[in-house]
């Protein structure tokens, strides 16, 4: 949001950090050049797009914007859905007609195939996952989660 755009661009002014802050249109990162980027990294948000289609495409984006030989680095939630955490749809599901996100409406993957198999589709290279337990912590998410890392 430009509320929220407008807030990391203080911050970052504060602390004396450069910045290029997007506000994209919700569906691919037009706003931004080719290659321009040695790292793109994504930490809990790619789960709550319930729609893979718009998944894919900022997966195609990253690649995009990525400098040759750049590093992707994201994180998924993983495993079987949950009904006392929200409502899950299945990683290749296009829910368009979710109320909303964040616990009412997100995706869980359950094989890391699913996402290699993209990645590999896309070009992406060197692709690790690491599968993190993170059952028996005091707040309402995931038990599991997938991390990501791969090259252009």
């Amino acid at each position: 949001s430009e509320v929220q755009l407008e807030n990391a661009k203080k911050v970052m002014e504060y602390h004396n950090i450069d910045n290029n802050l997007y506000a994209c249109n919700g569906y691919d990162l037009d706003e931004i050049e080719d290659e321009i980027y040695d790292v793109v990294f994504s930490f809990i948000t790619l789960q709550h797009i319930c729609v893979y289609d718009i998944r894919r495409s900022y997966l195609e984006e990253f690649y995009r914007v990525l400098r040759s030989g750049g590093t992707l680095e994201f994180q998924m939630s993983m495993g079987p859905n949950d009904a006392r955490i929200g409502k899950f749809v299945n990683y290749y599901d296009n829910h368009y007609n979710a109320e909303g996100t964040n616990g009412v409406m997100d995706v869980h993957v359950s094989s890391k195939e699913e996402i290699i198999k993209d990645l590999k589709e896309i070009g992406f290279q060197s692709i690790r996952t690491k599968i993190v337990d993170v059952s028996g912590h005091d707040w309402n998410h995931d038990s599991r989660f997938i991390f990501v890392t791969c090259k252009k």
